[in-house]
């Protein structure tokens, strides 16, 4: 399956502009997808923020109600005003339960290694997520 959407709008004195595609191929119990976006922001006619980003993630569907999954991200963001560029590498691991058909449990776990441009300095941050989701 191939999805491919552009948004643009206008938020205040902010034009945005989000290209988003997604493509993805299952087999079996086994989905693997690709997502990649480009994001801009302008005011005054002048690009000032620039993201770019991809992120290759596997999904298997382990029984009927339990799936695992793992996703690895790239994005980079480039400031024309402070003329920095940010770069973050993330990898995601995450769980599924379908308790009923109309509600999941699902936990994210996410390392994320921050790296701006010109510098050493390494930034890392670690999240936990549990989500209940009901479907109607």
């Amino acid at each position: 399956a191939v999805n491919v959407t552009d948004y643009i709008g206008t938020e205040g004195t902010v034009r945005t502009n989000l290209l988003d595609l997604v493509t993805a191929y299952t087999a079996g119990s086994l989905t693997v997808a690709l997502n990649g976006d480009y994001n801009t922001f302008k005011q005054s006619g002048v690009v000032d923020t620039k993201t770019a980003g991809v992120a290759l993630y596997g999904n298997y569907q382990i029984t009927p109600v339990y799936n695992a999954g793992v996703r690895a991200e790239f994005v980079q963001q480039k400031d024309n005003i402070s003329d920095s560029t940010l770069n973050r590498k993330e990898i995601t691991l995450s769980g599924g339960y379908a308790a009923t058909k109309n509600f999941n449990l699902v936990t994210d776990v996410r390392y994320a290694r921050i790296t701006p441009s010109g510098s050493s300095d390494v930034g890392t941050q670690t999240t936990a997520v549990l989500k209940a989701i009901y479907k109607f």
